[in-house]
């Protein structure tokens, strides 16, 4: 299969083989992996059906049995959580037989829309990572049309929740329909592992975007996205790559800005918020603070100014926003000690339209100002070191804010940046810089 990780677009799919049927005709065809529901019939046994159906005429035992004669991969759907440990242990019953062959293990882990409930996340991925520690886990969001029309950060944050630990394969099924108003999740998706790869899936009669598709493809390595998509589907999304812009081209339209992850520090604490680093921002998530990220670089003896750039976007995951929500960004401090940042300028981004500028080791406040409330913001930060001059600039939609203040009754003791938040509001930093002169 050395092509298929090559190129995401040679595997190949047989979509839901839950009849004997339909397994006959996988096995003869030439696809590469193939697809099966499992529930647990009346007796407690396993079964491949999708719900709403309850009976088959084909057991997992038997299903497996007859696929182990091929050299196919395999996706086995869960669709309850009881029918797991008991599938998995006939599939181990056939460790001999596996051998090399793709096995993937699927659930919806996080609940998408109300009403209809997930599998639960620990315990399948505990159970998963227990029988098969090398299957690739395929873990997604139970979508319900007409209700989701995009993949939002706080999806992508609940799924990291569970997934940013783990150490195996991972793939994210996800709605081919959905990809063109979630292609910034996605890309960033991506850029947390390596490990991480999508797979984007439709129903025939779903209508997809096939440039969005082409999209998230020229900007991802091909080898990290597969599709289990319908013939005229593919048909039609193969024929849009052809057509698609030359590589230079492609070039242009990427906009990754200046982030770079591999240029800040983690600080997390227990039961604290978290942060999820991609190489295309950095995401803090939770309830609470004390969760920092802290900028590595230092200036040089002849650099004498410092300026900071950034594009932070406020996730709003709850109708009762908490006073102090809020982005807190740290500068011209000596970092973070006993998981408190105890000396520099803090700037208070609020929620709610404020700006303050604070001695971090007194309180006292040192500038106050208004921006327009908006869900994002672009700042540029300066302050030159002999003067003791700071200014901050915001940017909302074409808007342009300043606040100056003066630093001389500051106590200055370094030069870090450190960035975090509090209150209840989750932060994307889709682009965090610093650059001394």
């Amino acid at each position: 299969m050395d092509y298929v990780r090559e190129d995401g677009l040679s595997l190949t799919w047989a979509h839901a083989v839950n009849s004997n049927n339909k397994l006959y005709q996988a096995l003869k065809s030439d696809v590469i992996m193939v697809e099966a529901d499992i529930i647990l019939d009346k007796s407690g046994e396993p079964i491949m059906a999708h719900p709403p159906a309850t009976v088959s005429d084909i057991t997992l035992e038997s299903w497996l049995d007859k696929l182990l004669s091929t050299d196919k991969g395999m996706k086995l759907d869960f669709k309850e959580l009881a029918s797991v440990e008991s599938s998995l242990q006939l599939v181990k019953q056939q460790q001999a037989r596996l051998k090399n062959r793709w096995l993937w293990l699927n659930a919806d882990i996080v609940e998408a829309a109300p009403g209809h409930p997930a599998v639960d996340a620990h315990k399948f991925i505990d159970l998963c990572t227990k029988y098969f520690p090398s299957a690739t886990l395929s873990v997604g969001w139970n979508l319900q049309k007409g209700i989701n029309y995009e993949y939002t950060w706080g999806l992508i944050f609940d799924m990291m929740q569970y997934v940013n630990e783990i150490q195996q394969n991972v793939t994210f099924p996800v709605a081919a329909a959905l990809v063109c108003t979630s292609l910034k999740q996605l890309l960033w998706l991506l850029g947390v592992k390596e490990t991480f790869t999508l797979t984007l899936w439709s129903h025939p009669d779903h209508p997809i975007d096939t440039a969005a598709l082409v999209y998230l493809r020229n900007h991802s390595n091909t080898n990290r996205i597969f599709y289990d998509l319908s013939e005229e589907q593919m048909r039609k999304f193969k024929e849009a790559i052809q057509n698609s812009p030359p590589e230079g081209a492609v070039q242009q339209l990427c906009t990754h800005g200046s982030w770079d992850k591999c240029m800040w520090q983690l600080f997390e604490s227990e039961g604290s918020s978290r942060i999820f680093s991609s190489t295309e921002g950095m995401g803090i998530s939770g309830n609470g603070c004390h969760s920092y990220i802290q900028s590595v670089e230092r200036p040089t003896e002849n650099e004498v100014s410092l300026t900071i750039t950034g594009n932070i976007e406020m996730i709003m995951r709850s109708d009762q926003l908490s006073e102090d929500s809020s982005f807190n960004l740290y500068i011209l401090t000596s970092g973070v000690k006993d998981m408190q940042i105890h000396d520099g300028v803090k700037v208070d981004i609020g929620c709610h339209g404020s700006c303050c500028l604070s001695d971090s080791s007194t309180g006292r406040r040192l500038s106050h100002g208004l921006v327009p409330i908006r869900s994002q913001y672009k700042f540029v930060i300066t302050s030159n070191f002999s003067t003791k001059d700071l200014s901050i600039e915001f940017d909302t939609e074409n808007e342009k804010h300043r606040l100056c203040v003066s630093l001389s009754d500051v106590g200055i003791n370094n030069y870090c940046v450190v960035a975090g938040k509090t209150g209840n509001v989750d932060i994307m930093l889709h682009d965090l810089s610093i650059k001394f002169s």
